[in-house]
């Protein structure tokens, strides 16, 4: 008996200490914590200390933390020749410096921990804590802010590593590490604290491999050409980055022909104005179609065995060869690419294709609305494009009717099938004229991009003043995208940090709205947007 007592009270021990459990953490209905971790000074190894020695660094904390991803969001400045290392356990987050780290003498040193510390249990961040010390007598105070803009749009850039060095050298990027560092905020800003006296160089790194050192060439890159002056008085504020990524040289990856007639030849990256020829003095056919990284050579001579072709852009040229192919082309189907068609009823309709055509056959094709067809009164091909005209009218669709058989390519294929497409001729009276001023006093020459919604509509090349006319524009917004090409290339150039080059510079203006049947003059003075005078 007195054993079964034993056994009940033992039992309802279990129960309570199981309901007391069940009852920790936060009860339902309370409010989300969305408080982040803070530092507690008392336990802490403080901040801000001045002839520091130690060895290792305790934080403790107003609740359970841990310590995410520390690779990445740790850095010191300046950086340490051997990685720290960074344990969580509870409320304290330990830093221990390596045993053979030596710390440089009458140096602050900043430990920012990023978004590396987190609270346990609802993940809040303690962003951008930073611990402080100074192996000298005082800490430092001086300090550099400014921003990282992208040098294509003109847009911060986040998370971008900035680096600052007392080394002067050209080549110290990209050889050692720097003496001070921190990155750029959601929106490109930064702000380097706590500097010595001295004269730098500052460049920003999006650094990919974590190396604070310039060693890839997939790395954006930016740079100041004017050295930084820190005296005992003054900061500096405002500093502008512009970021770029060092232009490769296009290099030639493969050139191959799986299908006969279609050479496939990849580049990375692709040059611009490219052009081919094969090195035999046949009169063989051959056009060239960029696609994405991929040049496609089509070519009309299926019998071929192997030929070499001579490739020129503006960097240079290859020479490669290809042999003959196993694929035959006649497993490719010719068909038309296109679906329906808008634009003025004078202008010339353009169907496109998936392969080089040869000809086509205008007694096979109509256009014609609900009562009438109407001729074509002049036809012809154009690489993978068919184009016609026909005497339209405003305002109206059209069908237009393409039979089997009607279109023949490069190699003797007829489309097998007969389709239809929709054509839509705009109302003349919608559309407006757009006239544009170019006003320039430099000898640069400059590269304008007429856009619409970011869809290139017409391209021109400025060397002195001159006026630029567009017809038949539909309504709508408009803007210009105007390169300054210092180099004379008709391209857009990138910078070069060895040479101490910026990237060529971009503005970009957005036009009034265009009204529908309205003209719309402007003047674009190049010196003001480029100079600002």
């Amino acid at each position: 008996m007195k054993q079964w007592k034993v056994h009940i009270v033992f039992s309802l021990m279990i129960i309570l200490i199981g309901m007391s459990c069940a009852q920790l953490g936060r009860p339902e209905g309370g409010d989300e914590d969305e408080d982040a971790p803070e530092v507690m000074t008392e336990g802490s190894t403080p901040n801000m200390q001045t002839r520091f020695t130690d060895r290792a660094i305790e934080l403790q904390f107003n609740e359970w933390v841990t310590v995410s991803n520390p690779v990445k969001e740790i850095f010191v400045s300046p950086p340490l020749d051997y990685p720290l290392k960074i344990s969580d356990r509870g409320k304290t987050v330990k830093v221990e410096f390596n045993e053979n780290e030596v710390l440089k003498e009458n140096t602050t040193y900043q430990i920012n921990f990023g978004k590396a510390i987190k609270d346990l249990t609802a993940g809040n961040e303690l962003e951008n804590y930073t611990f402080l010390f100074s192996t000298g007598d005082e800490i430092d105070q001086l300090s550099i802010n400014g921003m990282v803009k992208d040098a294509m749009t003109g847009k911060g850039v986040s998370d971008v590593v900035i680096c600052l060095y007392d080394n002067l050298s050209d080549t110290c990027f990209e050889t050692i590490k720097p003496l001070y560092l921190t990155r750029t905020d959601k929106e490109g800003s930064f702000e380097l604290q706590n500097l010595r006296e001295d004269t730098f160089q500052i460049f920003a790194l999006m650094d990919e491999n974590v190396s604070y050192t310039y060693d890839q060439q997939t790395e954006q890159v930016a740079y100041l050409d004017s050295f930084l002056i820190l005296n005992e008085i003054d900061s500096l504020s405002n500093i502008v980055l512009e970021l770029f990524d060092e232009e490769d040289e296009p290099r030639l990856l493969d050139a191959r022909q799986r299908t006969q007639g279609l050479v496939k030849i990849v580049y990375l990256p692709m040059p611009e104005k490219m052009t081919m020829s094969f090195m035999d003095s046949t009169d063989r056919r051959y056009f060239l179609e960029p696609r994405k990284d991929t040049f496609y050579l089509w070519h009309d001579d299926l019998d071929i065995d192997s030929a070499k072709v001579v490739a020129v852009y503006p960097q240079g040229r290859d020479t490669f060869h290809f042999k003959a192919a196993k694929k035959s082309m006649e497993k490719m189907q010719l068909f038309c690419e296109s679906r329906q068609l808008t634009q003025d009823k004078e202008d010339t309709i353009f169907i496109d294709w998936n392969k080089p055509l040869s000809e086509i056959d205008t007694t096979k094709i109509s256009i014609q609305d609900t009562s009438m067809t109407y001729p074509i009164t002049s036809y012809g091909v154009q690489g993978k494009q068919l184009w016609m005209q026909a005497e339209l009218s405003s305002a109206q669709q059209y069908d237009i009717r393409i039979d089997s058989a009607a279109v023949t390519d490069w190699y003797g294929q007829d489309n097998k099938d007969s389709l239809g497409l929709i054509l839509r001729t705009i109302d003349r009276e919608t559309l407006g004229n757009i006239k544009l001023t170019i006003i320039k006093e430099d000898s640069l020459p400059y590269l304008i991009e007429v856009l619409s919604k970011d869809k290139l509509i017409a391209e021109y090349t400025i060397v002195e003043q001159q006026e630029i006319s567009l017809s038949k524009m539909q309504g709508g917004d408009y803007s210009l995208k105007i390169t300054q090409d210092k180099n004379g290339d008709g391209r857009w150039s990138s910078g070069s940090i060895r040479e101490r080059r910026r990237p060529e510079q971009i503005e970009e203006l957005t036009l009034e709205k265009l009204k529908a049947g309205w003209d719309l003059e402007a003047d674009v003075d190049l010196t003001e947007l480029f100079y600002g005078t």
